[in-house]
């Protein structure tokens, strides 16, 4: 099981108002939703113009499929964006690597970790 995913999967509709946004397509359609919508800044900070109309996009995840070709695990994962009334407006599958994932955990690059996360991790698991 790979327990990142499950955390996201199992939370509720979470607001997008002032996140970064680096992916051009969500950017594009919560752009296409909300035509005052606007990103900022070097990470695409989600804001409304200026005494324009209220937004408040949504995203959530959904449809988790794990299934077997040939002899490998594959697990997607949708995410959905919605708007307040909870009309949806777009859907990426995400497909999981569980090889990369692995790879990940057992490399040696200590880039890839946040010790003060990893530890908090533990004192979590280990009580």
């Amino acid at each position: 099981m790979n327990i990142p995913w499950i955390f996201g999967y199992f939370s509720r509709s979470t607001p997008l108002m002032y996140l970064s946004i680096t992916n051009k397509s969500i950017r594009e359609a919560i752009q296409a939703r909300y035509p005052n919508a606007q990103f900022t800044g070097e990470y695409f900070k989600l804001e409304r113009t200026p005494k324009s109309q209220y937004i408040d996009p949504y995203f959530c995840f959904e449809k988790h499929t794990r299934k077997t070709i040939d002899e490998h695990l594959e697990e997607t994962l949708d995410l959905v964006l919605s708007d307040d009334n909870g009309h949806e407006f777009y859907r990426e599958t995400i497909t999981f690597d569980p090889i990369h994932f692995v790879n990940l955990i057992n490399s040696t690059k200590t880039t890839y970790r946040d010790k003060k996360i990893i530890e908090l991790g533990k004192s979590l698991f280990t009580k």
